[in-house]
């Protein structure tokens, strides 16, 4: 960091891409994956269509959040 001028600082990595497999094993076993904010359900179809899948999340984000807080 020296080289850059840059301060100490935290960073946090977050991994949250899912794998498709595992979604469709779900769906196919009868599982229901909702969709956010009043969205429809994951389709086949659409899971197909998919290259990535990320997840939301809330609580993963406090921590490192509060990092800066402390």
């Amino acid at each position: 960091m020296a080289k850059h001028g840059l301060k100490k600082f935290k960073l946090a990595y977050l991994h949250s891409e899912v794998d498709k497999e595992y979604l469709r094993r779900k769906m196919l076993a009868g599982e229901t994956i909702e969709g956010l904010n009043s969205r429809t359900s994951l389709t086949m179809e659409e899971l197909d269509a998919t290259t990535r899948i990320v997840a939301v999340s809330g609580y993963p984000f406090i921590k490192p959040w509060r990092w800066g807080r402390m």
